[in-house]
């Protein structure tokens, strides 16, 4: 083989080993841009589900929302790489002050409430709905919401 054709072959598999990779990170949802800030966490009455409030900036989308993961077992004392656990529940556009979370006595489901008028965007856990495909310019802020209703109960403070 000469030399132009082992530098191509090299050049080849430099190229596929980093659609790869970028396959797989796509696959597993990180992105490693973006960031997470906890906020706030909460435990269920008996301690075995916890709901963790971050501050996520969405590289993709070039915006930073709320996110709620919801997840079970022994509470972490730490987060040393500040990344969520679990499966991300519920997206806000608006600051984490404005949401009241309460774990159900019977159902042991997270209940959110939102003040305010919302935009509800997706309530079968299409994320996506939050981060991409609306004029940031003609919505008030802290209006989006996405969520999965089948984990989570939502309702906003107009719905008394």
């Amino acid at each position: 083989m000469t030399s132009f054709g082992k530098t191509l072959l090299r050049s080849l598999m430099i190229v596929l080993a980093l659609v790869i990779i970028s396959t797989a990170l796509d696959l597993l949802g990180a992105d490693p841009l973006d960031t997470y800030e906890l906020v706030a966490a909460m435990s269920d009455p008996p301690g075995q589900r916890h709901a963790e409030i971050f501050r996520h900036h969405y590289a993709d989308a070039s915006t930073t929302l709320m996110g709620i993961w919801i997840w079970s077992g022994r509470r972490r004392s730490s987060t040393p790489d500040n990344a969520p656990r679990g499966k991300l529940e519920f997206v806000w556009s608006g600051s984490p002050k404005a949401l009241g979370l309460t774990w159900g006595k019977e159902s042991n489901r997270l209940s959110i409430e939102v003040a305010g008028p919302v935009d509800v965007r997706s309530d079968n856990g299409d994320f996506n709905k939050c981060l991409f495909g609306y004029d940031k310019h003609d919505l008030l802020p802290g209006n989006l919401v996405c969520y999965q209703s089948k984990d989570v109960d939502f309702r906003t403070t107009q719905d008394r």
